[in-house]
């Protein structure tokens, strides 16, 4: 999240789209992602909700998947090719 005193300065956007060209250039397909209060801002930016049974195996195998989120944060996809 960004800190309230610099909100609206795309500051958020041009962090996304750092990230997304840096998985583009190394040649995923695809980012996954949760969140527990930022889903309509990626849903703006061609994220789609996903099932958290529906993610591969090497995601959701992570810790941060399995425990470290809660149960209740959406998962959210984008294809990126």
């Amino acid at each position: 999240a960004v800190a309230p005193a610099w909100r609206g300065q795309a500051i958020a956007a041009r962090l996304v789209e750092r990230c997304e060209a840096e998985a583009r250039a190394a040649g995923v397909d695809a980012l996954y992602l949760l969140t527990t209060s930022a889903a309509d801002y990626f849903l703006r930016r061609a994220y789609a909700l996903v099932a958290r049974d529906a993610v591969p195996a090497a995601i959701a195998q992570h810790a941060q998947f399995r425990s470290l989120c809660p149960a209740s944060a959406k998962c959210l996809r984008k294809t990126l090719r």
